[in-house]
């Protein structure tokens, strides 16, 4: 994955930011890179660059001070946000107000990590395809409808 033309790596070990008053000053809302956790983080940090989005975070740091050998001069280091710092943003961005405190950015589970592009060419028996769409499962039944949430910042890493 790349944000701008940058790799993406996952963090390794979780990241305590400290959000306050004056990051909630500096800070504007439905804006994942001005934001004041996105403040915060590049304060505690000394980055130049953090988007936090509802469920990732991605700050930007150089390669060498994180011990990645990368001939970029910087790369992107991705977080998971937490639940308490998501109801943060989604209070700012519907026009609440932001309470400072810290927060745990935590690095991704296993299971939700970066996965290594697929070959070109994928070998192996092909699957047959269903050309009919439906929107039922014969065991299942209907599928689950999912919540969005609305009015808060824009979803995606990338610009």
């Amino acid at each position: 994955m790349q944000i701008a033309g940058q790799d993406v790596y996952d963090a390794t070990q979780p990241l305590m930011i400290n959000i306050t008053e004056q990051d909630i000053i500096k800070g504007k809302g439905k804006d994942p890179g001005a934001c004041a956790a996105a403040m915060a983080a590049m304060r505690s940090l000394g980055a130049t660059k953090a988007r936090v989005h509802l469920s990732r975070t991605y700050i930007e740091l150089d390669p060498s001070a994180m011990g990645i050998k990368s001939r970029k001069s910087k790369v992107w280091m991705r977080y998971q946000t937490p639940i308490s710092l998501t109801k943060e943003m989604i209070a700012l961005d519907r026009g609440g107000k932001f309470e400072p405190g810290a927060h745990r950015l935590g690095a991704p589970h296993k299971f939700h990590k970066l996965k290594p592009p697929k070959p070109a060419i994928q070998l192996g028996k092909r699957k047959k395809r269903n050309d009919k769409a439906t929107k039922t499962h014969p065991q299942r039944g209907n599928r689950a409808i999912y919540h969005r949430t609305a009015n808060v910042r824009s979803r995606g890493a990338n610009i």
